[in-house]
Parts: structure tokens; C-alpha cells; sequence
């Protein structure tokens, strides 16, 4: 069963503040994963650059003025990675990033379970397998977090095409204002 965690918020990053760095502390490798997805919802020309650092100092992953992505990055390494939103080719405009960082590692968690039942009683209820309605379950599950995953990363869309809006207006009002 993979078992995750998850980080979920947004930042600001103004004209002093170029840069916003995260770091996430990863203690398991092997089957480990950092998901990272973000989105520029508000600012300037709607983009940001963005890296992942490894705790070897190595760059896993560098992208230059996007405006939405997503990376997936197999963890090699146990240690400290930074995750970096960098605003320092706008010199005017702040920005409004929304982002979800997640990782994921292989977890016994439901093989921890009490899963054991009568196999007589079991076998006349049902003709599934225990194991078969594992994997069902596990299955379920895995689709009900990646769909809430999708939702929060339509609202992210959503937010940003609704900043793009108001600023609009904002900008037709003041001609407006202006001529008239």
C-alpha cells in the first residue's frame, strides 16, 4: 500500500523576496516518490521558475518561467531536498504560486490489518479471495487520492483564471475612468 504525505499551500513571492525555497526530509528510498505539482495563479506574466535540489546538492529537475507543471522524482537518497520557486527575473511583479508537494513510499500498512477471517465462512459469503479484495481496496484507494489530487489541481486552474479576470476588469474600469 503506498502511504502519503502531503503538503499543500501557496506563496507570495514579491519584488524583495525572490525566492521561496522548501525542503522536504525524506528518511526511506527504494520505492519512495516526490510529486511535486504547482501553478502560478496570480502575477505579472504568470510564470515562475522552479527546481528540485537533492540532499547531494545535485539539480533533479529545473525548469525556467512556467506556468504550471508536475514532477515525479524516485528518491535515490535519504536526506534533506529543496524545492525552489524563483522569481528573480521579474523585477516588478509578485507572484502567487499554489502548489502540492507529496511523497510517497511502499507501506505494509494494510497487511498490518486484521485481515483473517473464517475461510469456511468466507468462502460461503463470497468467491473472492482475501488477497484479491486487498488489492481491490487498495486499488479504491489509491484512486480516491489521486482524484482529490486532480480536483485540488483544477481549483488551482480555476483561482488563476479567475485572478486573470479580475485584473482584466480592473484594467477595462481604469480606461474607463480614464476617458470618460
Amino acid at each position: 500500500m503506498k502511504r502519503q504525505a502531503v503538503e499543500r499551500g501557496g506563496g507570495k513571492i514579491t519584488n524583495s523576496q525572490h525566492t521561496i525555497p522548501f525542503v522536504v526530509q525524506i528518511t526511506k528510498t527504494g520505492e519512495t516518490t516526490l510529486e511535486v505539482e504547482y501553478q502560478v495563479i496570480d502575477g505579472g506574466d504568470m510564470d515562475v521558475s522552479f527546481y528540485i535540489q537533492a540532499p547531494s546538492g545535485s539539480i533533479l529537475v529545473a525548469e525556467d518561467k512556467k506556468s504550471d507543471s508536475a514532477h515525479k522524482v524516485d528518491i535515490q537518497l535519504t536526506g534533506t531536498y529543496k524545492i525552489c520557486f524563483d522569481n528573480t527575473f521579474s523585477r516588478f511583479f509578485r507572484k502567487v504560486v499554489y502548489f502540492d508537494i507529496i511523497t510517497e513510499n511502499e507501506d505494509d500498512e494494510i497487511d498490518n490489518r486484521n485481515w483473517t477471517f473464517s475461510k469456511d465462512d468466507a468462502a460461503e459469503l463470497m468467491e473472492i479471495k482475501l488477497e484479491d479484495f486487498k488489492s481491490i481496496v487498495e486499488r479504491v484507494k489509491e484512486n480516491l487520492e489521486r482524484s482529490h489530487q486532480v480536483q485540488n489541481y483544477l481549483k488551482m486552474f480555476e483561482a488563476r483564471d479567475r485572478n486573470i479576470q479580475e485584473s482584466n476588469f480592473e484594467r477595462i474600469m481604469n480606461n474607463y475612468r480614464l476617458h470618460h
